[in-house]
């Protein structure tokens, strides 16, 4: 990506701006809690399309991926904020930082 940054016209322009998402903390961080939840949905739905599986069967894996994600809010995202966290530094990227805070109209 590096190389078409450094040439020129519309394809430059895109990755230009693509370098400059993926070199934020932030981005890798949703990237990151994306493939954690996108993983667990991916392997309930396998479960699901299975052709020997029950009604209870579903029920219990829906409830384990539903247990799961609800792990994500606490422990989960801990270890990932921190796994980025090594990584921005690791690579040089832009620090995870807060979205900008709005003033609501007056």
């Amino acid at each position: 990506m590096e190389e078409t940054v450094s040439g020129t016209g519309e394809a430059a322009t895109k990755a230009t701006g693509l370098l400059d998402r993926f070199r934020k903390g932030v981005t890798v961080l949703g990237l990151k809690i994306a493939v954690f939840m996108f993983g667990q949905l991916e392997e309930l739905n396998r479960s699901l399309q299975s052709t020997s599986i029950t009604v209870n069967g579903m029920q219990e894996a829906a409830k384990l991926v539903e247990d799961q994600l609800f792990e994500l809010r606490t422990a989960v995202f801990d270890k990932l904020f921190d796994d980025v966290s090594a990584m921005v530094e690791q690579h040089s990227i832009y620090p995870i930082t807060l979205p900008r805070q709005r003033q609501p109209p007056s």
